[in-house]
């Protein structure tokens, strides 16, 4: 190889480094900023979720969460998830036992995680109806799969009821039911 040609081939992998610079780069600021939009999304989420529960009343937050409600556009939250094992991320690593509460302009509910169980997409008896207040969360299966997911992870979880609770209902209150 002559003199001129290995300068030319350095003068060539420089230009790839500093192109593979720029996209590693580029790859780190595009991660960055979608970190940043789901965090900006979610404290957003949770400000709409409580000027609903501070600006209406009883009656109206009871409304807004029977059926979901749309304002400018875009749906008002119905509640936030708070799993505080493992701040509801993953949810891979939740297990059986684990505390879930759904925070609602109603109060906050909370469940016990009773049974996982993967299935198919088109399995559709995790959602029928229990005889008690339950909650049912389901996402893709499996977890690190890119497309359109053929299976289903789905978390089963029984309300908790406070002795509070327990006490207002044998005096006649309905029980709440969130499903």
């Amino acid at each position: 190889m002559t003199l001129m040609d290995r300068a030319r081939l350095d003068r060539i992998l420089r230009w790839i480094e500093r192109g593979l610079v720029v996209l590693g780069a580029s790859c780190l600021i595009r991660v960055g900023a979608i970190g940043m939009d789901a965090v900006t999304y979610q404290a957003e989420q949770n400000a709409r979720l409580a000027r609903l529960g501070a600006s209406t009343g009883q009656l109206a937050a009871d409304r807004a969460l029977d059926r979901v409600v749309q304002r400018d556009g875009a749906a008002l939250p119905i509640g936030r998830l708070e799993i505080p094992r493992i701040g509801f991320r993953p949810i891979r690593r939740l297990q059986t036992g684990d505390e879930i509460r759904l925070v609602t302009p109603r109060g906050t509910f909370r469940y016990r995680a009773s049974r996982q169980v993967v299935v198919e997409a088109d399995e559709l008896w995790v959602l029928d109806a229990t005889p008690t207040a339950a909650l049912t969360l389901i996402t893709c299966y499996p977890f690190d799969f890119v497309g359109p997911a053929s299976r289903r992870f789905v978390v089963h979880a029984e309300r908790v009821v406070e002795a509070s609770e327990a006490r207002a209902r044998s005096d006649g209150r309905p029980e709440e039911s969130v499903q």
